[in-house]
């Protein structure tokens, strides 16, 4: 699937990779979010997860990896909600967990490598409307013409799954586990696109987000925004192969292209080269 590089729009891509044996990196990035999931296993179970964070929203985030280590001891599954039966998945960040669910999965499937590719485009801002895509490593898989109110003429299986409240145990009880997993990569893609334009300047406390944003990890936690301003220019039309998300060949983040302006800082991006304390340009 390709990107519609005109469009003003949400991406995410997941890119799993099983790097050795009975090891599986989990990439996720997205116009707030870059987290890389390791996750270690013995071919039966869960051995250990550690994650890195690149790009954050709240200042609790990179702390919530921490969080992550009770997966130790966990099966295997295929199934994506199996992770939240094993720990509660509310004290973890919602997208280091998605990443890592998606690891465990991988894992269970004994994949080399997977890639989750999402756009959401612009939503209306009265009805919410908007056409919402997944691609899986590269191929069209699912698509929702989508409102506020959930997916417009929904058809079999998704006319019975519940919108807001329960999408993720309905899609993983009622859809074969690899189908399940896409509604739900999708699904998680489609609220979080609603951050794109926001002034997230406005909202200094997590607990101030609006109720559909606020997510189990900003709810627990109660993260304050770091003393930073977030820019639309960081999330940019990709460019070409949607350029500045996961690499397709190594799975590791390459930054967006960025201007600042003066001393402006423009996201909580601890990135390298903020971290050797050279300045934007």
């Amino acid at each position: 699937m390709k990107f519609d590089l005109e469009a003003n729009a949400y991406r995410r891509r997941i890119r799993v990779t099983t790097v050795e044996p009975g090891v599986v990196v989990s990439a996720l990035e997205d116009d707030f979010h870059v987290f890389i999931v390791t996750l270690r296993h013995d071919g039966t179970q869960v051995i250990d997860v550690e994650c890195e964070s690149r790009r954050w929203p709240w200042s609790t985030c990179p702390a919530a990896a921490e969080s992550l280590k009770a997966l130790a001891g966990m099966p295997l599954s295929r199934r994506f909600t199996a992770a939240g039966e094993w720990t509660d998945p509310k004290v973890n960040c919602t997208h280091q967990f998605d990443a890592a669910c998606i690891a465990i999965t991988h894992s269970a499937w004994g994949r080399d490598q997977r890639q989750y590719d999402v756009e959401v485009p612009k939503r209306d801002i009265t009805t919410g409307a908007t056409h919402v895509r997944l691609g899986v490593d590269g191929e069209p898989r699912l698509d929702w013409n989508v409102t506020w109110s959930g997916i417009v003429d929904p058809q079999p299986p998704f006319d019975d799954a519940p919108w807001k409240g329960g999408f993720m145990r309905w899609a993983d009880a009622n859809l074969p586990a690899e189908d399940a997993e896409c509604a739900i990569v999708l699904r998680r893609a489609t609220d979080i696109g609603m951050g794109r334009g926001m002034d997230l300047d406005s909202i200094p406390v997590a607990t101030e987000l609006p109720k559909a944003m606020s997510h189990d990890a900003t709810r627990r936690r109660r993260g304050r925004v770091p003393p930073c301003r977030l820019d639309p220019r960081l999330r940019p039309h990709a460019g070409a192969d949607a350029r500045g998300l996961i690499s397709r060949s190594s799975g590791t983040p390459r930054w967006l292209s960025i201007r600042c302006q003066g001393r402006a800082s423009i996201h909580p991006l601890r990135d390298s080269r903020r971290r050797r304390g050279s300045s934007c340009r």
